[in-house]
């Protein structure tokens, strides 16, 4: 298991107090990171290349024209942002979760 308190720190976060794992993510590992001062983040940790740079480039670019979590930092492999409460997508589109997919199904270049 990743040290998802150091990664925080290194990251220029306050300490952590909790985590949680979130489910629903496609490939990725998504946890929320409870901190001291009652600041929540997600922190997305990139399993199948590093789309890291792109998907905070994308966040920044679509921000006050749909919802969209504030990116608080950046680095290869690792992307923060604020945890924004609600209802994941997926259970929005499909009224509920979608499977994970394994590595044997997906295609290369497949988000």
């Amino acid at each position: 298991m990743p040290d998802l308190a150091a990664d925080a720190a290194r990251l220029g976060l306050p300490p952590v107090v909790a985590t949680e794992r979130l489910t629903g993510g496609y490939r990725d590992d998504n946890t929320r990171l409870d901190c001291a001062d009652g600041s929540r983040y997600v922190l997305r940790r990139y399993s199948h290349g590093d789309r890291a740079e792109v998907e905070a480039a994308l966040a920044r670019l679509v921000s006050g024209a749909v919802p969209v979590a504030s990116v608080v930092a950046v680095e290869p492999g690792l992307l923060v942002t604020e945890f924004v409460p609600g209802t994941p997508v997926d259970v929005l589109v499909h009224g509920s979760r979608l499977p994970k997919r394994a590595d044997s199904e997906r295609r290369p270049g497949a988000c």
